[in-house]
């Protein structure tokens, strides 16, 4: 646990890390793209500068604070809930499933009020909304669809909510 000030103080802590790993600036490392949350960091790197990279990291604070590097493989990387695909020299999102996922969300069945029901639907459309690059949206939309046709959820409330959902989160484009 922590006091309601752990999230704060961590905040402050990775801001004052990130001031003195880059007072050179990050061309240094060959950074090329460096976005954190939280402490999860994203960084495109030129290859072959990651080590360097990371040593200097683990330097500044040894003892205190440890990281770790996953790197792309297939020219794709898992970043919190996302798929990050390189695809010629774009970058291009999609939603991340772990291997342990088991798909299983709230059967319709269960005894909690619609409004619940449609609000795990209208979750499902936003992620995949916020997370997918266009080439993949459909594809995510379907998966949803079948998802929760599994968990017992009738095709005529999944299909009306999803239109219902996509319609209001194209015109806030």
């Amino acid at each position: 646990m922590g006091t309601p000030l752990s999230p704060v103080m961590a905040e402050i802590f990775m801001e004052h890390l990130e001031d003195i790993a880059f007072k050179d600036g990050f061309t240094v490392f060959g950074v090329k793209r460096f976005k954190r949350y939280v402490d999860d960091i994203f960084v495109i790197i030129e290859t072959g500068k990651e080590g360097a990279f990371l040593d200097h990291l683990n330097g500044l604070f040894a003892g205190q604070i440890s990281f770790t590097m996953e790197r792309e493989e297939n020219g794709m990387f898992a970043f919190l809930d996302s798929l990050v695909i390189r695809d010629q020299g774009l970058i291009k999102t999609k939603v991340y499933r772990k291997p342990t996922n088991s798909e299983r969300y709230l059967n319709f069945h269960s005894n909690h009020p619609l409004n619940v029901k449609k609000g795990i639907i209208t979750g499902m459309v936003d992620r995949a909304f916020s997370l997918c690059h266009e080439q993949y949206l459909d594809d995510e939309i379907q998966h949803i669809r079948q998802k929760l046709l599994r968990n017992s959820y009738p095709i005529h409330l999944v299909e009306a909510t999803i239109k219902k959902r996509m319609l209001r989160l194209k015109t806030l484009l």
